[in-house]
């Protein structure tokens, strides 16, 4: 009885061998094992981005372009807007608001970049037009002249004083026409935040999609990485603006201009062609889930107080 127990056990060993040597992926069997880089805690597969490969400097250049026109915008409201053109004060706080209020559609573009690729591309499509967009204004305020200044600071010494207190004699060197000149670049001004703010979106997707993809150890590091190259450069816009405008005061739109057209040329080459339909009903189907939780709608009722 033993012996034949041991016979059929003998049996059923060769006939594990055998199939184990002779099934192969083809017959619908593959080995059920994490993915090395899952095993390190990373949340997609394709491992950490090289910080210093070309597609993390394209990165750099987007939120480079990105950090020079989120420090140049706002800066320019007060030498340019205030005092240059003279404008009254709910005209300075508008163009405050039109130049960020491209921000609060932040949500909106990140739906489109996620869920309307534009020839099979759901980021890139979405940069160049952010781009093309903002170099488009910019070229329209370079060529664009602000006429005469408000007050000839260099002839008279009453540009500080009320206009109705100014001698007569003194008025021939004030432009009243002055503040009519700051409407297109206001307007220009905004299109240029919407612009921006359509690039830094779909520029947004990308880092995420590259977080995902680094283990626990160092995730955050691509995080740390653009936001210090945004900074930095938002750092040089305003020197820029603080130093650079004792000449002509357009040519700080050319440079912004420079670093757009380089941002729009670098862009990240991660982006594949011909992304699965499946992929934007999985994003648009998240973001429905995410907009029935309670953390968004205390999020948009604090800011709505905290700006109200």
């Amino acid at each position: 009885m033993t012996s034949h127990d041991n016979k059929a056990a003998d049996l059923e060993e060769r006939l594990s061998y055998i199939h184990s040597n002779t099934a192969k992926d083809i017959d619908g069997y593959t080995e059920a094992k994490s993915p090395k880089d899952l095993e390190e805690g990373a949340l997609t597969e394709g491992g950490a981005l090289n910080l210093w490969s070309r597609e993390a400097f394209a990165l750099y250049f987007q939120y480079g372009a990105i950090g020079i026109m989120y420090g140049v915008l706002p800066a320019l409201n007060y030498p340019i807007f205030n005092i240059y053109l003279n404008l009254e004060g709910y005209q300075t706080s508008s163009y405050k608001v039109l130049t960020s209020i491209g921000w609060s559609f932040k949500v909106i573009f990140g739906l489109l970049s996620d869920c309307v690729p534009i020839y099979g591309y759901r980021r890139k499509s979405w940069m160049l037009i952010g781009w093309t967009i903002t170099m488009i204004c910019l070229s329209v305020m370079t060529f664009s002249p602000f006429g005469e200044p408000f007050c000839n600071r260099e002839k008279t010494k009453y540009c500080s004083t009320p206009l109705e207190k100014v001698p007569k004699s003194e008025l021939q060197y004030f432009n009243l026409a002055a503040p009519d000149n700051g409407t297109l670049f206001i307007l220009l001004s905004m299109f240029i935040a919407f612009g921006y703010v359509s690039s830094a979106s779909a520029s947004d997707a990308m880092v995420v999609e590259y977080a995902q993809r680094e283990p626990v150890a160092i995730r955050g590091r691509i995080q740390t990485a653009i936001y210090t190259v945004r900074t930095l450069t938002g750092i040089l816009a305003y020197l820029v603006t603080a130093f650079g405008l004792n000449a002509c005061s357009r040519w700080v739109y050319l440079t912004s201009i420079v670093s757009d057209a380089d941002a729009a040329k670098m862009y990240p080459n991660r982006d594949k062609h011909g992304q699965k339909d499946e992929q934007r009903a999985i994003v648009g189907g998240g973001q429905v889930e995410v907009l029935h939780l309670d953390v968004p709608h205390k999020a948009w009722f604090f800011r709505g107080c905290k700006h109200k």
